[in-house]
């Protein structure tokens, strides 16, 4: 996934894990990719478009992987197929949810979430955002497109809102933060 970004940092890495004494690193300023970058992996994906946008795609082509691995979300036990939504609280967010394709798998595995008209939310980073409204014509989407830099406090909250975070994102990215 996305050598042209990871590389460096992987070849940067024995130096930065020397200068913190082989520790882990315990503040965001102390992390590899300001090491490598002098600013942290989003930022440095912002400033340079084609990477963020081969980023985006590396996110998304994971998910054609078989889903077996991935524990689904149990909608039933907070979401029941009865239950009439309120159409002004959001019921859920994906946040970090690149392209909307696990939000997708949700409304095709949970068609009441659509019937029903729960609120669903898909929140990435701005970029991802503006390029799914380019590339993305649908008019059938049953999700909301959210801007949102998921290192800020979130601005979906309610009741019943519930924030899926991507794990391949928050766990597997951590290091290059």
């Amino acid at each position: 996934m996305c050598f042209d970004t990871n590389a460096p940092l992987l070849l940067q890495l024995p130096s930065y894990l020397a200068s913190t004494g082989y520790r882990s690193p315990n503040n965001e300023s102390d992390t590899l990719s300001r090491h490598t970058f002098g600013k942290d992996y989003f930022e440095y994906l912002a400033a340079h478009p084609s990477k963020e946008a081969n980023f985006a795609s590396a996110m998304w082509i994971q998910e054609i992987f078989p889903a077996a691995g991935i524990p689904r979300y149990p909608f039933e036990q907070y979401l029941s197929p009865d239950q009439k939504p309120d159409l002004n609280v959001v019921s859920d967010a994906d946040v970090g949810g690149g392209q909307g394709q696990w939000l997708d798998t949700a409304l095709k595995d949970h068609p009441y979430l659509r019937e029903h008209g729960h609120r669903l939310v898909l929140q990435d980073f701005p970029t991802v955002i503006d390029n799914i409204k380019r590339t993305d014509q649908r008019d059938d989407r049953a999700f909301e497109l959210m801007a949102h830099d998921f290192f800020t406090p979130q601005p979906v909250i309610g009741e019943r809102a519930t924030a899926i975070f991507e794990a391949s994102c928050t766990t597997g990215q951590t290091m290059m933060c």
